[in-house]
């Protein structure tokens, strides 16, 4: 039996259809000890630092998680959130 996404989680990603300027691939982000690590596409499209698609160095846009807002680069190696998100203590989550 296949697990069902939450309705409140499906409802937020319905708001709005995210822009992902890359095609599929194998998302990596670097950490500032050097370290590549395998990611997802949606922490992918907004972190702050250096990344890699299928071993290719990407030097797209960077966007606010969850949005299509792009973010100017710092090069923080950290996710970019919105001020708009709410940090869960108990999931250690924003939403």
């Amino acid at each position: 039996m296949a697990r069902e996404t939450s309705t409140v989680l499906q409802n937020q990603f319905d708001k709005t259809k995210l822009k992902y300027p890359f095609k599929e691939g194998l998302f990596e982000i670097q950490t500032q000890n050097g370290k590549w690590c395998q990611t997802t596409r949606i922490s992918f499209r907004s972190y702050d630092g250096p990344r890699r698609i299928n071993n290719v160095e990407y030097n797209g846009p960077i966007f606010v998680y969850g949005t299509n807002y792009q973010f100017t680069r710092r090069n923080d190696f950290q996710v970019v959130y919105s001020q708009e998100l709410k940090f869960d203590k108990v999931n250690k989550r924003y939403y």
